[in-house]
């Protein structure tokens, strides 16, 4: 039986191919070493029926959790680009303050927006007098207001 020396310092086998160490696991990794671990089981020992379901589940768990991030990343990435629209209309939008009692009262404003950015997953609007707006609290968006000249 011919086998492969493997160099663990370089990261490369005797016949020349690279592997890539990798820092996390994917799905995909966890699903082989499960397979393994099945084909390599002792038959006289076999796995629990509750530990194989145990595994199937955490598998199932982060098959979900990588599927939800994804579509999570994919709505942000779709707000940043319908943000984008904004630039150079005039939008509305709420903000929240506390009064002297401590109670909060909310407050209508507008600007024109001049530039979008993104931070922690959140879009934020900012404004021509430089005032940042989450994206989420614009409640109307209009066409800048004309000037007087342009009215006449």
């Amino acid at each position: 039986m011919d086998i492969n020396q493997v160099s663990s310092y370089t990261g490369t086998t005797t016949s020349g191919t690279a592997r890539e160490p990798k820092s996390t696991m994917d799905k995909d990794d966890f699903l082989l070493l499960y397979i393994e671990q099945l084909k390599n089981q002792d038959p006289m020992d076999p796995m629990d029926t509750n530990e194989m379901s145990s595994q199937m589940s955490q598998f199932s768990t982060l098959e979900q959790l990588v599927n939800m991030n994804e579509t999570m990343e994919t709505i942000a990435d779709q707000n940043m680009m319908s943000s984008l629209s904004y630039i150079g209309f005039q939008v509305s939008y709420t903000v929240e303050s506390l009064d002297a009692e401590g109670n909060t009262v909310t407050d209508e404003k507008s600007g024109v927006v001049a530039s979008i950015k993104k931070k922690d997953g959140t879009v934020y609007l900012k404004m021509l007098d430089g005032t940042e707006v989450d994206s989420s609290k614009v409640f109307a968006v209009e066409l800048p207001q004309a000037s007087s000249e342009e009215n006449a």
